[in-house]
C-alpha cells in the first residue's frame, strides 16, 4: 500500500498529503491521469510503438473552459525519490487544447526507453490560452495568462494490466447510489442536474461511500491480487480524509468517509457541487468517477 501512496504523491498537481485540505477542490487542480491503449481502451499497460492516450482529470470550483496543454516523455529520473523532471533526452512531446469538461486527452506513440516505464510530464493552462511552454529539464512551465498546473504520470510497458472499473452504482451518499453526472463541471443551480441527490446546507454529517469490488482487482506477475487506493475530493464542505484503501488480502466492500455539508452560501435554486473519485491499482491502472450533489437551503 505504501507503494501506491508514494505514486500518488508523484502526481504533482493532484491531491497530496502536504496539503491540509487535499480533499478540497478549492482551485484548479490535477486529480489523476489514465493511460489507455488505443486498440483496447481498458488496458493501461502499453508497448513501445503502440498508439495510446493519456487522459488527465482537471477539477475546478469554477468553470474551466478550454484547457491547453503540453507534455514531454522521457526515461524515469534516477533514485528512489527523484526530483520530477526529464534528466535525459525528451523522447516525445506534444501540445494541444481540450474542452471536454476537465478531461484532457493527449494522444501519443509510446517511445522506447531502457527499462519498463516511460515518464510523462504534463503542463496545463486552464484559461484556454495558447499551450504552455514546458521546460522538461527543470519541469517548469509558463502560460500566457495565469499559472500552469504541473503533473507527472508513468506509463507501464509490457504485461496486460487494465484500468480498474468503476460502475454506475459504486459511489453512494448515505447508502444510496449517486447517478453519474450528466453536465460539465460548473458551479450551477440544481436545475442543471435534476437527478442529483439533494442534501441540505445545514452543516450535518453525511457518509460518502465507495464500493470496492473483486472484479476491480487483477492478479499481478507474482500471482498476488492487487491492492487498491481510491482518492476522494469534493468542491464544498469537509471530508474526514483524502484516501481509502483495499489491501490485497482484504475482502472487498463499501468504504465510507464522513462529509460535513456546508452551511449557508446557497442560492434559492440550490447549488450543484462535485465529488470526484480516482481509483488506482498501483500498477498503472487508473479510473475516474465524477458525481454531483444538489445542496439546498430547505
Amino acid at each position: 500500500m505504501k507503494r501506491i501512496l508514494a505514486g500518488l504523491l508523484a502526481l504533482l498537481g493532484a491531491c497530496d498529503e502536504t496539503d491540509s485540505k487535499g480533499w478540497l477542490v478549492d482551485r484548479a487542480r490535477l486529480l489523476g491521469a489514465r493511460t489507455e491503449a488505443m486498440t483496447e481502451p481498458t488496458r493501461a499497460a502499453v508497448a513501445v510503438g503502440e498508439q495510446a492516450s493519456v487522459t488527465w482529470l482537471v477539477a475546478s470550483p469554477t468553470p474551466l473552459g478550454a484547457i491547453s496543454y503540453a507534455w514531454a516523455a522521457c526515461a524515469p529520473p534516477a533514485g528512489s525519490q527523484p526530483t520530477p523532471r526529464c534528466e535525459g533526452a525528451v523522447l516525445a512531446s506534444g501540445t494541444g487544447t481540450a474542452s471536454a469538461f476537465g478531461l484532457v486527452g493527449a494522444p501519443l506513440t509510446v517511445p522506447g526507453v531502457p527499462g519498463d516505464e516511460v515518464y510523462l510530464l504534463g503542463a496545463f493552462c486552464p484559461n484556454g490560452s495558447a499551450p504552455p511552454v514546458l521546460d522538461a529539464a527543470a519541469f517548469q512551465a509558463t502560460c500566457a495568462e495565469g499559472t500552469a498546473l504541473l503533473g507527472t504520470t508513468t506509463l507501464r510497458l509490457g504485461g496486460g494490466n487494465h484500468n480498474p472499473p468503476i460502475g454506475d452504482g459504486d459511489v453512494l451518499i448515505d447508502g444510496v447510489a449517486i447517478p453519474p453526472s450528466t453536465i460539465g463541471p460548473v458551479d450551477a443551480t440544481c436545475a442543471g442536474e435534476p437527478g442529483a441527490p439533494v442534501v441540505l446546507a445545514d452543516g450535518r454529517e453525511h457518509q460518502l461511500g465507495f464500493q470496492f469490488r473483486e472484479e476491480q482487482r487483477e492478479i499481478d506477475a507474482a500471482g498476488k491480487r492487487e491492492a487498491l487506493v481510491v482518492t476522494h475530493v469534493i468542491s464544498t464542505g469537509e471530508l474526514d480524509r483524502q484516501y481509502s484503501s483495499l489491501d490485497a488480502d482484504a475482502a472487498p466492500g463499501v468504504v465510507t468517509v464522513a462529509w460535513t455539508a456546508p452551511t449557508g452560501g446557497v442560492p434559492e435554486a440550490g447549488r450543484i457541487i462535485e465529488t470526484f473519485f480516482v481509483l488506482r491499482d498501483g500498477r498503472g491502472g487508473t479510473t475516474f468517477a465524477r458525481r454531483t450533489l444538489c445542496v439546498r437551503l430547505y
